[in-house]
């Protein structure tokens, strides 16, 4: 326990030094495709990573203009669901993740009373969780949680069926 301090220092250290990590595929894309059939005022980034991260990430990827989109919440992201789901007129609010922890919070926000929240819990190979635990998440909870294999299928949400 002596070393803790010392061992949390360095772990920040190197991780201010690495690269941040790339960018999903078709992410980019899905972005500014969303952007045109939703308006830019209607798409909201929510991250725990901090705004030097974020700004870093989106330099490097040629996004930042969403920069002004980007909450980094530090009560946590189910109030921060809650108030943006709530404050769009019961109108459908998705958050796509790739954490479980994401849909555990669309569910709290839910149970805090933003039932237009819907999550998409995308499985892709970058993610810090593995497939099968997002699977079972979004099989436990069907009633607001889908699964998307890639961005790609995003899409199918803003095309009229």
């Amino acid at each position: 326990e002596e070393d803790l301090d010392f061992v949390i220092r360095e772990f920040i250290k190197r991780f201010k030094l690495s690269d941040p990590p790339e960018m999903i595929p078709w992410a980019r894309e899905v972005l500014q495709d969303t952007e045109r059939v939703i308006g830019h005022k209607n798409i909201y980034i929510v991250t725990n990573e901090t705004q030097e991260g974020v700004r870093k990430r989106f330099e490097r990827d040629g996004l930042t203009h969403y920069l002004d989109r980007v909450d980094n919440p530090f009560q946590g992201k189910s109030k921060e669901f809650h108030k943006l789901a709530t404050i769009n007129n019961g109108s459908s609010f998705i958050y796509i993740g790739d954490l479980v922890s994401d849909g555990e919070d669309c569910l709290e926000a839910r149970n805090m009373g933003a039932s237009n929240l819907q999550f998409y819990g995308i499985i892709h190979p970058y993610a810090m969780c593995n497939e099968e635990s997002m699977r079972q998440f979004i099989e436990s909870n069907g009633e607001f949680a889908k699964t998307l294999n890639n961005l790609e299928e995003l899409s199918r949400i803003w095309k009229p069926q």
